[in-house]
């Protein structure tokens, strides 16, 4: 489907082999979670990806736009955040992982954007220090983790302050940094969540000790389960 994950049909696959021969545990398809959070993260990203435009009665089209690419940032993030479990990661830790997809080179296009860094400059105080410090280096040209901009204008949005015209934006500035920020956040999983299925360990049938052992432990072929 379009707005799958790039290898959601090998990552199915890839369950329906480890349970073919015997070998499925969620770590073998290459993450640290149980197989539901894994589908509810394939999911909340089809539902972020498809979501494509929102319309409001009484509002302009440029303002319906920015509340419409505000509320793709909330969805998106919310779908990163499951990954994040998924692959044992902290928001803090994950700098270099935006690094490798380019995320410098999307934080200057949102200067060029937002020439004023009006966007960034309205979620300072109303975010916590670690965001607080990250934007303060954004806004002074320095290099910061992506990750906090993103949560920032997910946070600050969610609570109900962030909007359109927040600090003076203008809202087809608010539009295109979060469409930045979103789409950017997009490709990063769907890169992360194939490297993911490629590092998975490769399994094959288990010994028979260890099936004779399973089997034991569930009171199957008439042994007993181990004290």
């Amino acid at each position: 489907m379009e707005y799958d994950l790039t290898d959601l049909a090998r990552y199915n696959a890839r369950i329906d082999e480890l349970k073919s021969c015997g070998a499925f545990t969620h770590r073998n398809v290459g993450f640290a979670v149980p197989l539901g959070d894994v589908n509810r993260f394939t999911q909340r990203y089809r539902l972020a990806k498809s979501f494509q435009s929102i319309t409001f009665a009484g509002y302009s089209d440029v303002t319906s736009n920015a509340y419409a690419a505000l509320l793709r940032v909330f969805l998106v993030w919310s779908a990163f955040e499951i990954l994040l479990r998924a692959m044992k990661l902290k928001q803090m830790d994950t700098a270099p992982l935006f690094e490798r997809h380019g995320a410098s080179s999307v934080l200057e296009a949102i200067r060029k954007t937002d020439r004023d860094g009006k966007v960034a400059s309205f979620l300072l105080g109303k975010v916590n220090q670690t965001h607080e410090d990250v934007l303060s280096t954004f806004l002074a040209g320095g290099s910061v983790n992506i990750a906090y901009f993103i949560s920032g204008v997910r946070h600050v949005f969610a609570h109900g302050i962030l909007t359109p015209h927040a600090g003076g934006a203008a809202p087809e500035a608010m539009a295109s940094v979060c469409t930045s920020l979103s789409d950017f956040l997009l490709k990063v999983m769907d890169a992360e969540f194939s490297r993911c299925l490629d590092e998975a360990p490769k399994a094959g049938p288990l010994p028979i000790e260890e099936v004779k052992r399973r089997m034991a432990a569930m009171g199957i072929g008439g042994q007993q389960p181990p004290a």
